[in-house]
């Protein structure tokens, strides 16, 4: 487990690294959307069940995960990045969708 959680750092580290970078909207787009699959793997790693990402979070027990709304909020967010190439992501909507991602990971264990 101890691997995995420094594994699960280090890709926190590389996806945060990316928003530094000059694409600026790009970068939180792809961001996003990296941060949501750490998110996925951390959940299936801590044995939530489902076929998808939100059958995962629907497996979540009540109280688990305080922050359980927020990555709702932050999934639903990055299924609008994926399934629209318009939809634009505002540096404030991608830095807390960011940090819900983040707390999220600490809460499961994996940060």
């Amino acid at each position: 487990f101890t691997q995995l959680k420094d594994s699960t750092i280090q890709r926190w580290h590389q996806i945060v690294e990316k928003l530094g970078g000059p694409q600026g909207q790009k970068d939180y787009k792809t961001a996003l959307i990296e941060a949501d699959a750490l998110v996925d793997a951390a959940l299936r790693v801590n044995g939530f069940p489902g076929e998808t990402m939100a059958d995962r979070l629907r497996a979540i027990p009540v109280g688990r995960v305080s922050s359980l709304d927020d990555i709702w909020k932050a999934h639903r967010v990055r299924n609008d990045i994926a399934h629209d190439p318009h939809y634009i992501v505002s540096p404030r909507e991608g830095h807390d969708m960011m940090k819900i991602y983040k707390k999220t990971l600490e809460e499961l264990g994996a940060l």
